[in-house]
């Protein structure tokens, strides 16, 4: 092997290891299997791809071709599988209920199905014909057979290109959604956003991206470790995030707040926002108004910088989705606006003093980030806190 053989060799063991060890850390999660099973489908593809490019670049003689050829197929054929899966994933962790596999599920595979029906026609060639379409340096004559498999090939890689940028949409689309559901039920929300999930699939599509100029140009030639490098970036990303992240469902304040609806006999709340036929009277909000800014006054549960809309419920006695529906029908705000408009007023008392910086009151009054303290004063008074600190300061 040359130089460049043996650094992708290198990168390509290290995805290999890699994968392996999150898929066997996957399995002995003491979290439900069904939450992280499209994680292990999604690390067995990579693993099946990069094994791929392993047996890729390594010395055959003329009867082992065939081996090399399956290998290359079916690794490029698990690629159609890892967005789809990266998908069935992210629901299942945003998800505040069980989501069990569904017959509509079925259309995600479509692209990979039709995989399917391509690495049959390419491994039902002969192996010269085989090696036409993989090895520029073979030679042969060109039939309409090659023509029609070069052309399925081709149109297959287009079609994974477009899915990954689909797939793409869908998780901006989705995680936005998200951010705005996790406002309903906690005060603060920056470790529950998914963030990192963006810069996975960014880096995914980097490399689809670099992985295409180098198929179709010469820019590349001697950088050809360079897709390697940037597959052992988002494995690790994925795996390190992945181990760490729960599930919304598992969240303890919505297993509390699923716990309180079905003793109640309600059904589970997808949208505070939206109620339908509701059970409440007009007099029972007010009551819930009145304990609310009771609890608040007394209590100061709004300083928990880790305060839930099920910590709430719990305070005023009064089922999840009645405090919830009261926030947003009389109150006008999700539970996460209200409680950080209570900090914000906190706060406004607390910043005039000249011993405490604004970082100090920004934890003093329960947030967890300078930044979600910065976002949240702005939206209540219009400007940043140290502008308003400086205009309390005598001309």
């Amino acid at each position: 092997m040359n130089t460049v053989d043996t650094i992708e060799a290198i990168f390509a063991s290290a995805v290999l290891g890699q994968c392996l060890l999150t898929i066997s850390l996957l399995i002995v999660k003491k979290d439900p299997l069904h939450i992280y099973a499209p994680l292990i489908v999604f690390f067995t593809a990579i693993f099946i791809n990069s094994l791929s490019t392993t047996i890729d670049i390594l010395p055959f003689d003329a009867s082992s071709f065939l081996i090399k050829y399956t290998s290359t197929v079916f690794g490029f054929i698990c690629l159609l599988l890892l967005f789809p899966f990266l998908w069935f994933y992210i629901r299942n962790i945003t998800s505040p209920v069980l989501i069990e596999w569904r017959k509509q599920d079925i259309y995600h595979l479509i692209p990979f199905i039709i995989g399917l029906g391509v690495a049959t026609l390419l491994l039902s060639l002969p192996v010269n014909m085989m090696a036409m379409l993989f090895d520029e340096n073979a030679e042969g004559p060109v039939t309409w057979l090659l023509e029609f498999a070069a052309w399925s090939l081709y149109l297959l890689m287009i079609l994974w290109a477009i899915q990954c940028l689909c797939y793409f949409t869908v998780f901006v689309r989705h995680l936005v959604r998200h951010k705005q559901q996790l406002k309903h039920y906690f005060s603060s929300t920056e470790d529950r956003e998914l963030m990192w999930i963006y810069v996975v699939s960014v880096l995914m599509i980097t490399t689809l991206m670099v992985s295409w100029v180098g198929m179709f140009t010469d820019y590349i030639d001697q950088f050809e470790y360079l897709v390697d490098i940037l597959v052992l970036c988002f494995v690790f990303t994925l795996s390190h995030w992945s181990l760490r992240q729960g599930s919304f469902m598992q969240e303890t304040a919505f297993a509390d707040l699923n716990a309180t609806e079905e003793s109640a006999g309600m059904s589970s709340i997808k949208s505070p926002a939206k109620y339908e036929k509701s059970a409440l009277t007009e007099a029972h909000i007010d009551r819930i108004e009145q304990n609310i800014h009771k609890v608040m006054q007394e209590q100061q549960l709004y300083l928990n910088p880790n305060l839930s809309l099920s910590d709430l419920s719990k305070a005023v006695a009064e089922p999840a989705n009645y405090v919830s529906q009261t926030l947003n029908g009389r109150l006008g705000d999700t539970f996460f606006d209200f409680i950080n408009a209570l900090r914000i007023k906190e706060a406004l008392k607390l910043i005039g003093q000249e011993e405490k910086t604004v970082l100090d009151i920004a934890y003093e009054v329960g947030f967890n980030s300078r930044s979600s303290f910065y976002k949240a004063f702005k939206r209540e008074t219009g400007l940043t806190p140290t502008a308003y600190k400086q205009s309390l300061q005598p001309s």
